[in-house]
């Protein structure tokens, strides 16, 4: 992990802080961050396609004129950032 940690995150001292917080130190404590970051991330993905299902409804399928907004709509990635901002929050630490 110490190769993912950036400047701007924060210098040694709050590396160390930061590991002796976050560290699965046994296999209980493992699980059970493994069973937590796996739910959460199958609920992000999850409602991350059904808005993509949304935004390019009117795009994809047959339902009347597609306007100008609806193909903005459906150029647009709500997960763009996803991964970026896990690492500014530190959660994909």
């Amino acid at each position: 992990m110490g190769q993912l940690w950036l400047a701007e995150d924060g210098a040694a001292p709050v590396f160390e802080a930061f590991v002796k917080e976050n560290f699965a130190g046994d296999q209980a404590a493992l699980d059970t961050t493994f069973d937590r970051l796996q739910r959460l991330f199958e609920q992000l993905d999850g409602h991350f396609t059904e808005l993509r299902y949304e935004l390019r409804l009117q795009t994809d399928l047959d339902r009347g004129p597609v306007q100008g907004f609806d193909e903005i709509f459906a150029g647009y990635e709500p997960a763009a950032h996803l991964t970026d901002d896990l690492f500014q929050n530190k959660i994909a630490l």
